[in-house]
């Protein structure tokens, strides 16, 4: 409590996630949902305080109703819905570093109001990164399309004037005066 006090909110998250650890004691939940609310990070801190709710005895939440509501109620109204879709096969994502399955991206994933970064990557694509700002209550819809990577393609040929193509379409004539950037692969 004196670390949040003073300001520290990562290392009193740290100390009350131990102190929940050890005692499961849900009462420490409701201190680390207001740790996350103070950092911002609106999902975590929802999600925390239902737990909360789902395991306080029925005593103690009565006791803590009004708070608990108010806090949802507040929490939820900060918190949006990120759409993604990602047009590159077999892309691999992350939401702020964390790795997010691209159907769930697709889906809809719950995000706390406010920029987020958002990176995807796929095998023969160059890596694509965004921040998108969220907004709570709102769903945000975003497309990326991450480059096709490309390498250089010489042709070196004993016959001036002969077409090249590439992928079936006409680039030019031998001798060409420089390499051909092409989409990496066959």
């Amino acid at each position: 409590v004196r670390l949040a006090a003073e300001g520290d909110l990562r290392a009193a998250l740290v100390e009350f996630r131990a102190a929940f650890d050890g005692s499961q004691n849900p009462a420490v939940l409701f201190n680390i949902a207001a740790v996350h609310e103070r950092l911002n990070e609106y999902v975590e801190a929802e999600e925390t305080l239902a737990r909360y709710e789902r395991l306080a005895p029925p005593r103690e939440l009565a006791l803590h109703r009004a708070q608990v509501v108010a806090a949802l109620a507040r929490l939820r109204s900060r918190i949006g819905t990120l759409r993604a879709r990602v047009e590159a096969p077999g892309a691999a994502c992350t939401l702020d570093g964390v790795p997010r399955a691209v159907a769930d991206l697709r889906e809809g994933v719950r995000a706390s109001s406010g920029r987020h970064a958002l990176r995807c990557e796929a095998d023969g694509y160059d890596a694509v990164a965004r921040d998108v700002d969220v907004r709570g209550l709102d769903a945000t819809e975003v497309t990326l399309t991450p480059p096709r990577r490309t390498g250089t393609l010489s042709v070196t040929a004993s016959l001036d004037g002969a077409a090249v193509r590439v992928d079936g379409q006409l680039v030019g004539a031998t001798p060409l005066a420089a390499p051909l950037r092409v989409e990496e692969g066959s």
